[in-house]
């Protein structure tokens, strides 16, 4: 499955700038961490002004996606979409009629 996720905390949860949560966010990056929770991380983008992530994860369950994103759910929140691709959201379209 593909999730959407956007990971949003504030300038004093920030680990660029905050030392005691520095490590949170990297975590999400390392290649032992996805192995771990069973995730792919396919991309990562940074808005670092607003102090938001934008990622895109490939897992096989939500909860998988939750375990992965823990380090980080205790500087700031984060949202988790489901997805499908547009050629997927259309063949299900033509099947259901």
């Amino acid at each position: 499955m593909t999730f959407l996720v956007t990971h949003v905390h504030t300038h004093a949860t920030c680990p660029a700038v905050n030392k005691e949560v520095a490590g949170t966010f990297g975590r999400l990056m390392q290649a032992a961490h996805q192995k771990a929770c069973g995730v792919e991380v396919v991309g990562c983008w940074i808005d670092a002004p607003a102090h938001t992530a934008h990622m895109v994860l490939s897992a096989q369950s939500v909860a998988d996606v939750q375990k992965f994103l823990w380090p980080v759910l205790r500087i700031g929140s984060a949202t988790t979409t489901p997805v499908v691709t547009a050629a997927e959201a259309m063949a299900i379209a033509e099947s259901a009629d």
